[in-house]
């Protein structure tokens, strides 16, 4: 048995919440649709239940109510969650993720960085470690960006124009393909410190770009030297270990 929840047309859902008593949300966009896919539900197999669930969404946008509305946008995401349950009670819950996302655009505002952390302390101010609800649990997420574009707001003093981004002065991380894998594991009660493993693979073509307003003092500079740089493509995988 299949179970297919699909939302045609454009649907908006709004996070609410509240650090400090300070009313704040993040609008969620999703202009053409989104569907949600379980596959047999809960099949029993000698070692435990097992589920996979699909879900997707096309042309998406995530709206904070800080000053500078862009945070991410991209045309596609793609999940696929694979659980298993074992049947003996205290045995290691898994979980793979496989989340694909394409043409991804993320604005790296500071703004953006204190609201996510609020955001982030929210969902946790709650949550505290119980042994008799404690069940180990392994992790596995695999994130690949397809053109992926990260654009960075680089102006003195943190400074921002709001009404004309192009005003801004702008440095965007382009790249073709970008693959993070990351190991959570979950199997010890409150822990002193919690280790996780990741990694980081840029692949196929990756490329700085730069935006300078034309009344920047800066702007005949970097001008200047774009129009006597020499340029090269380099196609070599880059990976980073992460341990913390």
């Amino acid at each position: 048995m299949d179970i297919t929840l699909t939302m045609n047309g454009r649907t908006t859902i709004n996070l609410w919440f509240m650090p400090e008593d300070e009313s704040k949300t993040v609008a969620v966009i999703i202009k053409n649709g989104f569907s949600i896919r379980m596959e047999n539900p809960l099949v029993i197999t000698e070692e435990g239940y097992k589920m996979i669930t699909r879900f997707n969404m096309k042309d998406v946008q995530f709206l904070p109510t800080s000053g500078f509305r862009k945070l991410i946008s991209f045309e596609e995401l793609t999940l696929e969650s694979n659980m298993y349950i074992p049947k003996q009670y205290g045995e290691i819950e898994k979980y793979e993720i496989l989340i694909n996302i394409n043409r991804p655009t993320t604005w790296c505002v500071w703004d953006h960085v204190v609201f996510s952390q609020d955001f982030i302390n929210e969902l946790s101010a709650y949550y505290t470690e119980d042994l008799a609800q404690f069940v180990p649990q392994i992790w596995n997420f695999r994130i690949e960006f397809v053109h992926a574009e990260f654009i960075f707001v680089t102006n003195d003093k943190n400074w921002v124009d709001i009404s004309n981004p192009l005003n801004n002065f702008l440095i965007a991380l382009v790249t073709e393909q970008l693959e993070i894998n990351c190991n959570m594991d979950k199997t010890d009660f409150c822990p002193q410190v919690r280790h996780y493993k990741g990694e980081m693979i840029a692949s196929k073509a990756i490329s700085i770009k730069f935006h300078v307003p034309k009344r920047s003092t800066l702007s005949p500079v970097v001008h200047t030297l774009y129009d006597n740089s020499f340029y090269s493509s380099i196609y070599q995988p880059i990976a980073i270990n992460i341990d913390g």
